[in-house]
């Protein structure tokens, strides 16, 4: 897996190779490259957005909680980034398509798609609702569904990459997490369709 993701990061980057000095990726430069990504509220979509925006790249982060994610869009201006913030619901197709021509407008282009908005929680298949299945399908695997579909007009344009957050239980499940593991699972070939069409 560090090697998949070192080619991306080269890929991006334009560079020869990934080192890491002090947890940082080196040789990475992504001046010019917008981003949306989404769940930026959260602890991983944060993280991915602080580690974006300290490689140069100008972020846009989606999150349905209003308030947080101008909180944390607000994180990063402090340390001098370019992040902004965009309240928006990842099962809501029209709002995305509106991120995604957001973050090309404010970021004057848009060369990255980060899908981290995600759900968990914990029950035995048994026990299940079926309205936290069909939540938790429709926040983690049709969410980055739209929004990658938001982002590919404007990556086509300008070459770029979609990124999918999966987890190691799409491969090896989890218990009490079915719901959980089928998402991220389903991840896994969207992602994989992804790269054979574009």
């Amino acid at each position: 897996m560090p090697r998949r993701h070192g080619a991306q990061a080269s890929r991006l980057g334009g560079c020869g190779g990934l080192t890491r000095h002090g947890g940082l990726p080196q040789e990475i430069d992504l001046s010019g490259h917008g981003v949306l990504l989404t769940g930026g509220a959260g602890d991983i979509g944060f993280a991915t957005a602080d580690l974006l925006s300290e490689l140069g790249a100008a972020v846009v982060l989606v999150d349905l909680r209003r308030e947080a994610v101008e909180q944390a869009a607000a994180r990063l201006r402090q340390q001098g980034r370019a992040a902004y913030a965009f309240a928006a619901d990842v099962r809501d197709a029209e709002a995305l398509a509106a991120a995604a021509a957001f973050a090309a407008g404010a970021c004057g282009n848009l060369r990255i798609c980060v899908a981290a908005a995600g759900v968990s929680s914990v029950y035995r298949v048994q026990e299940l609702p079926l309205a936290v299945w069909e939540e938790t399908l429709h926040i983690n695997l049709t969410g980055a569904f739209l929004a990658a579909r938001a982002a590919i007009p404007y990556l086509t344009r300008s070459g770029g990459a979609i990124v999918l957050i999966s987890s190691a239980s799409a491969e090896s499940g989890s218990g009490g997490g079915a719901h959980y593991a089928a998402s991220k699972a389903g991840m896994l070939g969207l992602v994989r369709a992804l790269a054979r069409e574009l």
